[in-house]
């Protein structure tokens, strides 16, 4: 019960995290040249992907405070992604991950 809750846990940290994410775009979205096509199955490497790309182009009007808020956000998701990959892969987790039904991200 402890490893399916450790389990879930950090797979809604990463979607939240992707959600915070969005939102900051969705919030933005009048300050931003960039169109970033909000789709269903938008990812992590997607946002990171468009915020690399705003961080280069001078006509995006996010002050630094927000980029480097997205920043920590895209690492905090990766972490949390890389963390719940690697529950995953070990012993005790990876057993009771394929009894639940868990799958990677």
């Amino acid at each position: 019960m402890v490893v399916n809750h450790n389990l879930k846990g950090k797979k809604e940290a990463y979607f939240s995290n992707l959600a915070a994410l969005e939102a900051l775009i969705t919030e933005n979205k009048g300050k931003l040249k960039e169109e970033l096509p909000l789709s269903q199955g938008l990812s992590m490497e997607d946002l990171e992907a468009y915020f690399i790309k705003l961080n280069h182009l001078d006509e995006t009007q996010l002050s630094p405070e927000e980029l480097n808020q997205a920043k920590q956000k895209i690492s905090e998701g990766k972490r949390l992604k890389y963390q719940y990959h690697h529950l995953l892969q070990t012993k005790p987790y990876s057993f009771v991950a394929k009894l639940m039904g868990h799958s990677p991200i």
